[in-house]
């Protein structure tokens, strides 16, 4: 598909945070992507376009940047101004909230939906394991974000274990999905010898619930036993969004250092000898894995962490799942120089094979050509997309409505009161 000039409207969750979060670094490499190929990017939010400390500040690279209005007719405004020939829905929520209006106003626009995750996978295995009970994903939260897969032209799914998944256990058509992993470049020379690397580290976002309970479990029951066999060994903790209450528990643990956001994380992993993982559930990518490996950090992970990196026949990263296997292996991983340097090397590989930047942009080039070679055929082949927008349309679009026409009536009826109070006292005046 020829993206020349094309406008691509890219509807976010939130402003991007890649020095944060997987799914900013990922939403940053979409857009490179249709930059590189010479597409007019606009990104509209409804979550606030005032930068923070952590967002990606887009105008400075070109973006046209746009404040959305959940349930406000303003909306149609933005879509005049960007007539996009594309749209992609950061996540299944912001194709529930602006899809019909999308399809009202541009019902020739392709919708590409970016699940960064599949969040009811993710969410029934964080409900199965803090109850301890079994997988449920037969919920609400499934029906929600399967439909928004169906009604959209292409589903971006981050996640090879997910891309499989989605076709075995719903019967999703491979024709609507489209596998883009976090993507890197070659990897260059590893940035850290045996020799000159020392401490363990652990990265993520803490406003993350697996990362945060990767932390705790680290600090409360895994550390404490490595410490223990490599005394004066220290641990670091980086990532932003940690909690007071948390950083000043954690960090009165014997060996533990807590940094919170590291405005330059490869500093820290290009010092660090071993990067620990211990994600116990999930779903998607993990990029802080993945950022690790391409810097040719040896990393310590569950099945969890390693579901859609390996193919069960990789051999990195070093996969646990026990407190004693975890505690184990990470001794002596970061102890077996020739164990460490095996790691490096075979990840460093596994990037350059798997995660091929150059690949994915070809692939998706291509298979976009697909769907919009006859967008209306693409369309009537997937006609249950159809049926699922023909049901959410009237229940999204009435309930959007009913709320603007409820703000609107909200506010005349502030202004007729005021107005009254000004009749009134000009009346008095007389």
């Amino acid at each position: 598909m020829n993206f020349n000039n094309r406008s691509v409207l890219i509807i976010g969750h939130t402003l991007p945070e890649p020095k944060t979060t997987a799914a900013g670094v990922r939403m940053m490499q979409l857009i490179s992507f249709f930059q590189s190929h010479n597409a007019v990017v606009h990104f509209a939010t409804a979550a606030g376009t005032a930068n923070n400390a952590h967002a990606e500040d887009l105008s400075q690279i070109g973006i046209l940047v746009h404040q959305l209005i959940l349930n406000d007719d303003g909306v149609d405004a933005v879509l005049d101004a960007c007539r996009p020939d594309i749209v992609l829905f950061d996540r299944f929520m912001t194709e529930e909230q602006f899809g019909w209006r999308i399809r009202a106003h541009s019902p020739a626009a392709i919708t590409i939906l970016d699940t960064e995750d599949l969040h009811f996978l993710r969410k029934a295995r964080q409900t199965a394991f803090e109850n301890n009970r079994s997988l449920d994903i037969y919920t609400d939260l499934s029906k929600r974000e399967l439909s928004s897969i169906w009604r959209c032209d292409v589903s971006l799914i981050i996640s090879k274990f997910e891309y499989q998944w989605l076709q075995e256990t719903f019967g999703v058509p491979d024709t609507l999905l489209f596998y883009w992993p976090i993507v890197f470049e070659a990897p260059t020379s590893p940035r850290q010898s045996f020799a000159q690397s020392s401490d363990f580290v652990c990265v993520g976002n803490l406003n993350h619930a697996p990362n945060l309970d990767a932390v705790q479990w680290l600090i409360n029951d895994l550390w404490p036993q490595i410490e223990n066999q490599l005394p004066g060994v220290l641990l670091h903790i980086c990532g932003a969004y940690g909690r007071e209450g948390q950083v000043r528990h954690w960090s009165k643990t014997r060996g533990v250092v807590v940094h919170g956001w590291v405005a330059d994380i490869d500093q820290v992993l290009s010092t660090s000898r071993v990067n620990l993982a211990p994600l116990r559930f999930g779903a998607g990518l993990k990029g802080k894995i993945l950022h690790a490996l391409e810097m040719g950090l040896p990393t310590l992970t569950t099945p969890i962490g390693a579901e859609g990196i390996t193919n069960g026949q990789d051999q990195v990263p070093c996969i646990a799942e026990t407190d004693h296997d975890m505690i184990q292996r990470a001794v002596a991983l970061y102890q077996d120089h020739h164990l460490w340097q095996s790691q490096q090397v075979m990840g460093q590989e596994l990037i350059k094979v798997s995660f091929n930047k150059a690949h994915f942009y070809e692939m998706f080039t291509a298979h976009m050509s697909l769907v919009a070679h006859d967008i209306t055929a693409h369309r009537q082949r997937h006609f249950l997309g159809q049926v699922f927008q023909y049901q959410t349309l009237y229940a999204s679009k009435y309930m959007g409505r009913w709320l603007t026409l409820k703000e609107q009536l909200s506010t005349q009826s502030v202004q007729d009161k005021y107005v009254g109070i000004d009749k009134k006292q000009a009346i008095d005046k007389k």
